[in-house]
């Protein structure tokens, strides 16, 4: 499913001092893809998981 979207977002939240804060930013060609690739292989990007993930945006056109 993530693969599908033409544009993807992340959302990150920070606690400090003046309280929480929420992001959103839109993510870079390149970002897309470690970011797919880190839902699939976990913390630790593998090689595969990056091409996996490059084949998987391609292939969703």
């Amino acid at each position: 499913v993530a693969a599908q979207g033409h544009a993807h977002l992340q959302v990150s939240k920070s606690i400090g001092n003046a309280g929480s804060r929420s992001a959103v930013r839109m993510l870079s060609d390149d970002e897309r893809v470690a970011e797919l690739a880190r839902m699939l292989d976990g913390l630790e990007i593998g090689s595969e998981s990056i091409e996996l993930a490059r084949r998987m945006l391609a292939n969703a056109g």
